[in-house]
């Protein structure tokens, strides 16, 4: 049976917070405690467009972060998350961010993924999550800044969980 679980629509339902605690969704992007918020259609650099961004900035600081963990979710099997992660069109000053998933199950955090990215770089993702299936996980995504956290306006480009097969 096709499953779908959009991180990006259910984002509003995360809790986000940075280095100096929680967050607001769709705070102002210049805001120095860090940023979170959604844009339907946009662009990333270097120029291709791009549905469904989840935005991120993290804290202004060095080595800032900013996180979102997702609410609890019972997982059906041969779940993929699938994303493109990159950065929003004009943030060309970073100096990279490294972006991470992780499961939280019980007690435990497991890292999936780790990626640094820098300014007019993007990337598929796409993280088998099977070995959870049947199990009750909660979602984070992380994105953490480098020496200086600015233009880092990090984007999760449709963010999301399913069964299908073959190519996404």
């Amino acid at each position: 049976t096709p499953w779908i679980y959009s991180l990006y629509e259910n984002s509003m339902q995360a809790t986000w917070r940075s280095g100096s605690g929680s967050l607001n969704f769709s705070s102002s992007e210049d805001n120095p405690d860090g940023f979170v918020g959604k844009t339907d259609y946009g662009y990333i650099n270097p120029g291709v467009r791009a549905v469904s961004m989840l935005e991120t900035r993290p804290q202004m600081t060095s080595h800032g972060w900013v996180e979102g963990l997702y609410p609890e979710i019972l997982l059906p099997e041969n779940v993929h998350l699938r994303s493109y992660i990159g950065f929003k069109k004009g943030a060309d000053a970073s100096d990279g961010v490294t972006f991470h998933i992780f499961v939280h199950e019980g007690n435990t955090y497991s890292q999936v993924a780790v990626q640094k990215l820098f300014p007019r770089q993007y990337k598929k993702v796409d993280i088998n999550l099977s070995p959870w299936a049947g199990k009750k996980i909660q979602l984070i995504l992380k994105v953490s800044a480098g020496n200086h956290s600015k233009s880092d306006l990090a984007v999760w480009v449709n963010p999301r969980l399913d069964n299908f097969q073959g190519k996404k």
